[in-house]
């Protein structure tokens, strides 16, 4: 499994639209196949702070992801939004217990 964690912050102004597009690539994401998970979340102290958390069945399913039309709407109409370059941590792991 892979694992992706991604932190971003924007200006206030920029909220609103940058959580749209979010939306859009989330469901995106989920479509392709491999994808498990792909959320948002909005940081409650930080109103323009957001994480992005993924999960992908295998390292294929996520260097598909990575080819993919979600990934260039990402760069094309998401970083823009943010205020400075995104952070971004991929993991490889497994699930030695779920419940």
């Amino acid at each position: 499994m892979i694992i992706i964690i991604v932190r971003a912050s924007v200006k206030k102004e920029n909220s609103h639209i940058f959580e749209k597009r979010l939306e859009s690539v989330s469901g995106a994401a989920l479509r392709l196949e491999g994808c498990n998970m792909y959320e948002w979340y909005k940081n409650p102290q930080e109103e323009t702070s957001y994480v992005v958390y993924g999960e992908f069945q295998s390292m294929n399913h996520f260097r598909e992801y990575k080819k993919s039309s979600v990934v260039e709407t990402i760069v094309s109409q998401i970083i823009p939004l943010t205020t400075a370059k995104p952070t971004f941590k991929h993991f490889q792991g497994e699930a030695f217990e779920q419940g």
